[in-house]
């Protein structure tokens, strides 16, 4: 049906698209939501607003812990970035540490960190960064990372994703041996 593409379904200020306004919806450093905008149904109490939204944020976290996503928030004008608490369990990193940045900077591969940098740099000019790297985690070893963000018109802050991706290529890597061994037998 018309209007039934299910973009935006359940907003409460109508749908959602990439091209409606950021949302200035930020994550604290607990991973929680602040500067939420006030309630907007005349029906809807503090308190109901207050237990949907963190109803909402429960939900989050769960579908980023299960799909291995953790969304930043980055202004590359000001040196400030927030992550979320998944994104800062798939970096290794502590949310109250000093030197965030040092710290996962330092974690890239060696070899990939001038693309990595390249396509940073990049993205403070065109607004858009996907690209891939490795990452040394403390605990789980090396990982294969997923980065995707862009900056909404009229805003200096980027919104995004890190996705581990290592199941993937671990996959991608036996496919292609597979096909050698095939190909030379």
């Amino acid at each position: 049906l018309p209007g039934e593409s299910g973009v935006g379904r359940g907003c409460r200020n109508g749908p959602l698209t990439m091209n409606s306004p950021a949302p200035d919806f930020r994550l604290s450093p607990q991973g929680r939501t602040a500067n939420l905008p006030e309630p907007s149904r005349a029906t809807e109490s503090p308190r109901e607003y207050s237990a949907s939204v963190e109803e909402n944020e429960r939900r989050l976290l769960l579908a980023e812990a299960a799909g291995q996503i953790g969304t930043w928030e980055w202004d590359p004008d000001v040196p400030a970035q927030l992550l979320s608490p998944e994104l800062h369990r798939l970096f290794g990193t502590d949310p109250a540490g000093p030197d965030r940045y040092r710290t996962w900077a330092a974690r890239v591969y060696r070899a990939d960190w001038p693309r990595v940098q390249k396509q940073m740099d990049e993205a403070r000019k065109s607004g858009n960064m996907e690209f891939e790297y490795r990452y040394e985690h403390p605990e789980n070893g090396l990982r294969w990372l997923y980065c995707k963000g862009r900056r909404y018109p009229s805003d200096s802050r980027m919104f995004g994703i890190v996705q581990d991706i290592t199941a993937r290529k671990i996959d991608q890597q036996a496919a292609q041996r597979l096909a050698a061994i095939v190909e030379y037998s």
